[in-house]
């Protein structure tokens, strides 16, 4: 039987003590250091990584070529105190078999980088940099919807429905996770629980129907 993963979703401070509050529940903790253990809880420790692989593992100067081998080969980099982490076979393939998740798509600019001025570079195009753990985050979720042991428990509290439905917050990314969720809620119900106040809840589409009519999608 593979190891149950649960990932914690939400605003970072709350989705720790929804993770503290199931622990507590359960009785044990979720993540362990061992190889035996279901890894981190949070998608953003993987996100992290793989953008400390990506801006601090090219040689100086980097070029187009290189870019591209690395970009197929990039989880040779991970490091060996992390790479027995349980999702990393599933987080590489996503970044092979889908175009936008490729790592030399995340950012035009960076095969022309040296190491020098590659932070000027990732500061000056936040953006792609953003891109890149906007996608590792709907791997996160996907994950879920593409592996029978792996659940997502997304926490809701403090989050304003109405700003995300209607794209207040652009720069933010869970209004983006959640609205990826609601276009493909077919694909994930069952695998993705909401929780608010430390409680189960229905999905936020499910108690405020109306409100989320409102969502009009560039595409489902």
């Amino acid at each position: 039987m593979k190891q149950e993963i649960i990932l914690f979703y939400g605003l970072s401070l709350k989705a720790e003590n929804l993770q503290k509050q199931i622990e507590k529940i359960r009785k044990k903790g979720f993540y362990s250091s061992d190889t035996e253990g279901q890894g981190p809880c949070d998608i953003r420790e993987y996100n992290n990584h793989f953008s400390s692989i990506t801006y601090d593992h090219p040689k100086n100067p980097m070029n187009l070529e290189y870019l591209k081998d690395f970009s197929i080969n990039w989880k040779k980099y991970i490091s060996p105190f992390k790479d027995w982490w349980p999702l990393w076979s599933y987080y590489f393939q996503r970044t092979q078999d889908t175009e936008k998740n490729k790592v030399i798509n995340f950012n035009p600019g960076l095969h022309k980088a040296t190491k020098k001025n590659i932070e000027h570079l990732c500061e000056k195009n936040r953006k792609h940099t953003g891109q890149l753990i906007v996608r590792g985050c709907k791997i996160g979720l996907d994950s879920a919807r593409d592996n029978e042991n792996v659940t997502i428990y997304y926490c809701i509290d403090d989050l304003d429905m109405k700003r995300i439905i209607e794209k207040k917050d652009k720069k933010a990314f869970t209004p983006k996770e959640l609205r990826y969720l609601f276009r493909n809620w077919k694909d994930f119900e069952g695998k993705v629980h909401f929780f608010e106040d430390g409680y189960e809840v229905p999905a936020p589409w499910k108690t405020s129907s109306n409100e989320w009519e409102s969502y009009k999608p560039k595409s489902w």
